[in-house]
């Protein structure tokens, strides 16, 4: 029986952090991180410098670039309005999503500094 409520309370929690964006910002995060930090390794391996460091140089520099990225959003948000056929209307704005990664990222380095 917990099992099941665990289950269940988990798939809330999933989707509950989905609608605020945190697990979307949380996939591009590593995502980024990830493939810069390839194309650095693999840079490095080139130039005969060690793939490892390379990666790890490539790492910081894609959190660097999504931090920059976030703020950037914050900054200058891109505003989009979506009118309905009823007559509404509704604003998107880029500044929450941009937050919401300034989090995320804050989240993420607090976790990796803590959790070694």
């Amino acid at each position: 029986m917990e099992l099941i409520l665990y289950i269940v309370a988990g798939l809330i929690l999933i989707v509950i952090l989905t609608k605020i964006g945190l697990i979307p910002e949380f996939l591009v995060l590593v995502v980024e991180s990830i493939l810069i930090g390839l194309i650095s390794g693999f840079v490095a391996w080139i130039f005969d410098w060690g793939f490892e460091t390379g990666y790890k140089v490539g790492l910081y520099i894609g959190v660097l670039l999504y931090a920059i990225y976030c703020i950037a959003r914050i900054i200058a948000p891109t505003i989009t309005i979506e009118f309905y056929s009823d007559g509404k209307s509704k604003v998107l704005s880029e500044r929450g999503s941009g937050i919401v990664g300034l989090i995320t990222l804050i989240g993420a380095i607090l976790l990796s500094i803590f959790c070694k």
